[in-house]
């Protein structure tokens, strides 16, 4: 009950002056506050662990949002483009992944789907207006997940939220990346995997902008994340991170301007940093259960195309998931009842058609993103090899501002640092471009 509440006042705090700002400031302001509104909400309302009522408000209450501001600001968004292989996924994600829910979970699954339309709409418009939606919200959410995740660690104080079922004792989610720790933290997300893709997320924006701008604040937002990573102890969240730095150092060497080499050099970097860590794990890391079943779902996963025909071309529904489990036609290890692994997840709800759509999104959105937007999408991207990231909202918001931050052609102007953040070291603070 506690948290019902603490839920729909987060939601009254975040939506209400959002409402406000939205309706009586300057119409160009309306889509950047509108797509911090959403993430806000997405960032401190999980997608589990809520009753249906907050569900419904977290998804229903930023929608609303989004759809006045894309209101106020039509006449502008009509000169732009969009992602429409992203709006096809998503149109598809509604329709065959809904293949068998009950109603409420259908209804529940089309309104997130409508909400990250919009999302994709009011991102795009604020990018073309050149508004910076990526500062300084996520050096904000490094700061509130660390003395989160450190109240958990050290004080050990509850999450905020507990997991889906219910439980949230944190010595029991040993954390592998740093023992001598309680256990792994979950922050705002009720899961420590998707908290640590979002902090993850959050210092590759500040690294970003860190080494543009010599910004002292950022590089310390960045570090801050990186211990806030270590409280999540999610291990793919790392190894993703140090593919996609090692990527972009390779990036800033040469082929600054190929997206068909970024798209090698993103599978290259992550798979040779997977690899050389897999070389040094020691045997007990291999033998773990999180290792196993991953291990198990990939190499079981060509199953699905001995289905039916129509199942293999357009799915089964995301509600066919533990059937597969539990029939063995894809397995894992026994007792876990996620694919964690969210490419096979969606090729198994949505079939090929569904697959096809999200690889064509990543791809597409890499050729029209700028070095930024790459380095985001391909992090996303990577950890959907390890978790279904699909199956958190948060997740999938922050896949889709990925995407179409890129399609709002974002000018100069998206990658100012504000005064405010600090002062940098060595030289002014200056428009870093792209």
């Amino acid at each position: 009950m506690i948290h019902d509440v603490v839920g729909i006042v987060l939601a009254a705090v975040i939506l209400i002056p959002g409402l406000v700002l939205i309706v009586r400031r300057d119409v160009s302001r309306s889509l950047e506050l509108a797509v911090a509104a959403s993430l806000a909400c997405g960032v401190l309302i999980p997608s589990f662990a809520t009753s249906a009522v907050v569900a419904v408000v977290a998804v229903l209450g930023p929608a609303v949002l989004l759809a006045i501001a894309i209101i106020r600001d039509r006449a502008h968004l009509r000169t732009l483009h969009y992602p429409w292989v992203l709006a096809a996924f998503l149109a598809w994600s509604a329709i065959a992944g809904s293949f068998g829910s009950p109603v409420k979970l259908v209804l529940l699954n089309v309104a997130t789907v409508a909400l990250l339309m919009l999302f994709a709409v009011a991102v795009v418009g604020a990018a073309s207006r050149s508004r910076n939606v990526f500062l300084p919200l996520f050096p904000i959410v490094i700061v509130v997940e660390f003395a989160i995740g450190f109240s958990e660690e050290v004080l050990r104080a509850p999450a905020p939220w507990p997991r889906a079922n219910g439980t949230d004792v944190i010595s029991h989610r040993v954390n592998e990346v740093l023992p001598i720790l309680a256990g792994r933290a979950m922050g705002t997300t009720a899961q420590p995997i998707p908290y640590g893709v979002l902090v993850g997320f959050a210092v590759v924006v500040c690294l970003w902008f860190a080494v543009r701008t010599k910004s002292a604040a950022l590089y310390a937002a960045a570090g801050l994340g990186l211990v806030t990573m270590v409280f999540a102890g999610t291990r793919s969240a790392f190894v993703t991170l140090a593919g996609v730095l090692v990527l972009w150092a390779l990036m800033r060497i040469r082929w600054r301007k190929s997206a068909i080499i970024w798209l090698v050099a993103a599978v290259v970097g992550v798979g040779v940093v997977m690899a050389i860590l897999f070389v040094f794990m020691n045997s007990a890391v291999l033998a773990t259960a999180s290792f196993q079943h991953r291990a198990g779902i990939l190499s079981t996963a060509g199953n699905l195309l001995g289905r039916d025909p129509l199942q293999v071309v357009f799915g089964t529904g995301y509600a066919s998931i533990p059937d597969l489990l539990a029939h063995g036609i894809v397995s894992g290890v026994k007792g876990i009842t996620v694919f964690d692994q969210e490419f096979v997840r969606t090729a198994a709800a949505m079939g090929l058609v569904g697959l096809g759509l999200l690889v064509a999104v990543i791809v597409r959105g890499i050729v029209k993103g700028t070095e930024l937007t790459r380095l985001l999408i391909i992090f996303v991207a990577g950890t959907f090899l390890f978790f279904d990231g699909f199956s958190w909202r948060l997740i999938a918001m922050l896949f889709v501002l990925a995407i179409a931050y890129g399609y709002g052609k974002p000018g100069p102007g998206a990658w100012v640092v504000p005064d405010y953040v600090s002062r940098p070291l060595g030289r002014p603070v200056a428009e870093a471009g792209r």
